[in-house]
């Protein structure tokens, strides 16, 4: 994770320290109930809170996809699956391959620790275990996991959540919604004319604004006690950093339009606070586009080319304000790429 970032020492965003044992979820597939149980009284003891527990090695993998623990405790000789099949699917399946995976084994044969190493295996833990080692070597893999995660799923410049964990989000959110029958909102933030504004003050600069602006939006999501910090985690708000000067807000479960609405206005005004910079005062304006889904049937892709022109519209009303999306959007800005440079 970018725990150097100069946003992620203010503990704006939790975990940049790793997975804390309390929070970290454990799976064991153990075929022996008696290991299971004194590998899980033990984790207890260190401070691990979160199992998930099997005794049947053919129920692994559909755990896995269910539960999808931070890392997998896998004995190697079970009669019905052993844990050299259930490492190759863990490794073969594009939603588990990255899991971190303990291979738990009573064998000394040099030739199991090989072939559980070709297949993808994380580290190793000879039976019976020992409970010392056992605690270091999954505080190691679970940092190194969280290292990994912040790498893949956060942004280097400003530590916020990157734009694949938000389209990861985003689509889990909007499923959610479409199932459970309510509304959530999508705010697209574009910072008026910060091209101009990088050109003027330089790059380094510019880089320095975009970490101050993400703070302040991160702060209006987190005012709503409702901020996501995991790539699991999909029933929190999320603040993003879409890529260049774009942000994006998502919010999985709103009351009504008047509380995106409220997010809409809390974050115009944050962004829009004179920065104190070089003995002035520097004024930086947001243009907001703000939509409510499910919409109909509109997939991801159509949501989000939406919600872009709603903020389209608020450029070419003014800037400095948020927009509903409405079929207005679409017939005002059909003429959008004539003038498309200047919206910047």
């Amino acid at each position: 994770m970018n725990t150097n970032s100069p946003i992620a020492t203010d503990n704006l965003y939790p975990g940049a320290s790793g997975i804390a044992s309390h929070t970290a979820k454990v799976m064991i597939v153990d075929d022996e109930p008696i290991s299971t149980r004194l590998l899980q009284a033990f984790l207890e003891d260190v401070g691990y809170s979160r199992f998930v527990t099997t005794n049947r090695s053919t129920e692994a993998i559909a755990l896995l996809l269910i539960e999808r623990p931070d890392v997998l405790l896998l004995d190697i000789q079970m009669p019905e699956v052993d844990g050299f099949e259930i490492l190759a699917q863990v490794r073969a399946h594009t939603e588990l391959q990255h899991m971190p995976v303990v291979i738990l084994t009573a064998s000394d044969d040099s030739g199991h620790k090989l072939k559980a190493l070709e297949l993808g295996a994380t580290d190793f833990l000879a039976k019976p275990v020992d409970t010392s080692e056992l605690a270091l070597r999954l505080r190691n893999t679970l940092a190194a996991k969280a290292y990994l995660d912040r790498l893949a799923y956060y942004d280097v410049l400003t530590d916020l959540p990157n734009r694949r964990m938000f389209l990861d989000q985003f689509s889990d959110s909007l499923l959610a919604a479409r199932q459970g029958g309510h509304s959530g909102a999508l705010l697209h933030i574009d910072i008026d004319r910060f091209r101009r504004l990088n050109d003027s003050v330089g790059q380094n600069a510019g880089d320095r604004l975009l970490r101050i602006l993400a703070r302040r939006i991160a702060r209006c999501v987190r005012e709503t006690d409702e901020v996501c910090w995991s790539p699991t985690d999909t029933t929190h708000a999320c603040a993003a950093r879409y890529g260049g000067d774009e942000f994006m807000v998502l919010l999985p479960n709103i009351k009504g339009r008047q509380n995106a609405e409220t997010v809409a206005a809390r974050v115009l005004e944050a962004v829009s606070e004179p920065v104190a910079w070089e003995g002035k005062e520097l004024v930086i304006t947001p243009s907001i586009g703000l939509l409510e889904f499910p919409r109909q049937s509109q997939t991801v892709e159509e949501l989000l080319r939406s919600v872009a022109l709603a903020t389209a519209r608020a450029k070419l009303l003014g800037r400095n304000r948020y927009e509903l999306y409405s079929s207005e959007c679409e017939t005002r800005t059909a003429g959008q790429a004539g003038f498309e440079a200047d919206l910047h």
